[in-house]
């Protein structure tokens, strides 16, 4: 009867240093493919708006834009009926994508700076704004910002001004992620942009 051969201590040693450095090898690859795999369901979900935009703007809107709040805690603003509450995104789109779409929740949803470090213009602090480390959509139910500037302006309009440049109204971002979301600041890909006419970019 033969005797079956055990594995040495130094064999086992270099069958673990295989593995592990297979593993670290692979673990970049699989952090990059989750990154654009939560890219991707966020450009989707961004489409999915767009979708609920247009079947707005051919029904109830009538060809113009909503009145929306650029964000839940900024629900407070002028109107041309004077001052009143502005609905949030997905309060303006309830009827067309459901009271409780999950197309507001972006997978990578992350608070990584101040409330107001995204935002541009004048605006006064975020009075409920989320901790750094917390979600957007945790705190305003939506992980996407609204640009209030599109409020009221009819589809078929030819020009706007965008920070100070004239831009075709087609190029107006009007929904974008709270926050740079999918990259680091010198990557690409690392936001995702509804414009006016309907088209998600990834930026």
């Amino acid at each position: 009867m033969t005797r079956r051969r055990a594995f040495t201590l130094i064999e086992v040693l270099v069958v673990v240093a295989i593995i592990g450095l297979l593993v670290a090898i692979a673990a970049p690859s699989i952090s990059e493919a989750r990154r654009i795999s939560k890219r991707t369901f966020c450009a989707h979900s961004l489409h999915q708006i767009g979708v609920g935009l247009e079947s707005y703007l051919s029904s109830r809107g009538k060809d113009v834009f909503p009145y929306l709040c650029r964000m839940p805690s900024y629900a407070e603003a002028t109107t041309p009926s004077g001052s009143q509450r502005l609905l949030s995104l997905p309060e303006g789109l309830a009827p067309e994508l459901g009271a409780k779409s999950k197309v507001f929740e972006c997978p990578a949803d992350i608070v990584t700076e101040s409330p107001m470090a995204s935002m541009d213009g004048p605006t006064p602090p975020v009075p409920f704004g989320p901790r750094v480390g917390g979600r957007w959509f945790d705190s305003e139910g939506t992980s996407y910002e609204w640009t209030e500037q599109a409020n009221g302006l009819h589809r078929r309009t030819k020009k706007v001004t965008w920070r100070d440049i004239p831009i075709p109204l087609k190029d107006l971002p009007i929904v974008f992620d709270f926050e740079p979301f999918h990259g680091t600041p010198r990557q690409r890909g690392r936001s995702n942009t509804l414009y006016a006419d309907l088209r998600v970019v990834t930026d």
